[in-house]
């Protein structure tokens, strides 16, 4: 009977641990998604980037951003408490800052724009976004990572699934934020994807057009965020 327990013993732990690193990834997954759907000014400029320059830059954009969510998680899921009285402390200022650099990005989006509407739908359009994949990649990393909730609405969700990880707290944190990796990356490519398809059935004045718009609801969206903080 001991040799039998001494066998299956770590057999059902194993099993037990495996079954909590599946549950932590889907959950991950779950929450990546839900943090990424909600049309945003990140997910605005994805597409705009995607129509003016392409689909690697859309790809690099997503990727800049889904960076940002996964660090957010694993070191909110990590930390805890800790982060919590941090953000706290500096939320307004760290929303203030985002929001600048979101306005930035939604004017410059909007001015640029209205300048190519005039662009005859023959002639090829000249850069409006970053040069280089590593440009594109840092300018979505700078404009999401000043962005407190994110990393408060990971802190929310970490309590209830955190028990998951059983003895194993850092590689469920990695499971965890894996989840959230794959889902941001996922529906950021799936953005630029939209973005992409507009570049290739589109004109130039409608993609000009489009960016008006996009820029236009950056800004409003913008002016949103900033009035929430002060409200908080």
């Amino acid at each position: 009977m001991e040799l039998l327990r001494f066998v299956t013993d770590p057999l059902f732990k194993g099993w037990s641990r495996f079954r909590g690193m599946n549950q932590l990834f889907a959950y991950g997954f779950a929450a990546g998604l839900a943090l990424a759907i909600p049309l945003g000014p990140i997910a605005i400029l994805m597409i705009q980037t995607a129509t003016q320059r392409g689909w690697r830059h859309g790809a690099a954009s997503a990727l800049g951003a889904a960076t940002v969510d996964t660090t957010y998680s694993l070191v909110t899921f990590a930390l805890g408490s800790a982060l919590t009285a941090w953000l706290g402390s500096y939320r307004l200022v760290l929303t203030l800052i985002g929001v600048s650099i979101l306005l930035f990005l939604g004017l410059r989006t909007l001015v640029t724009n209205i300048g190519l509407f005039r662009t005859p739908d023959n002639a090829e359009l000249p850069h409006t976004q970053p040069r280089s994949l590593g440009a594109t990649y840092l300018t979505f990393v700078s404009a999401t990572a000043i962005n407190p909730p994110t990393a408060l609405y990971f802190l929310a969700i970490a309590p209830s699934i955190g028990p998951l990880a059983g003895d194993s707290p850092w590689l469920g944190a990695v499971v965890f934020a894996l989840g959230v990796f794959v889902a941001s990356v996922g529906w950021g490519n799936a953005l630029a994807a939209v973005g992409t398809g507009l570049r290739q059935i589109t004109t130039n004045r409608v993609r000009a057009a489009l960016g008006i718009l996009g820029g236009a609801l950056i800004v409003v969206l913008t002016f949103g965020l900033a009035a929430n903080a002060f409200n908080a």
